[in-house]
């Protein structure tokens, strides 16, 4: 039940992402118009410059010499597993 309603959530935000660019006229077309992902992206990539933005290139340089540390699935579900005698 807990990844049906993270799905759902999923979908309600980017259904509202897509409403949002569509009434922004970032869109393809007419009448049944789909939202231009890539007009969008191209709209926004300055922001995401770190030429451009000091606090971001810290950001940057933060996560690539700390990266977050990998969970190891198998040893994780393994040690959740009742073991019986």
């Amino acid at each position: 039940m807990k990844h049906e309603t993270l799905i759902n959530e999923f979908f309600i935000l980017f259904s509202k992402f897509e409403y949002a660019l569509k009434m922004a006229g970032i869109h393809n077309g007419n009448g049944n118009a789909k939202a231009d992902w890539r007009a969008f992206a191209k709209s926004i990539s300055n922001n995401f410059n770190i030429n451009n933005n000091e606090e971001l290139a810290k950001g940057v340089d933060y996560i690539l010499n700390n990266p977050p540390k990998k969970t190891n699935s198998k040893r994780r579900n393994a040690s959740m597993v009742k073991h019986t005698t």
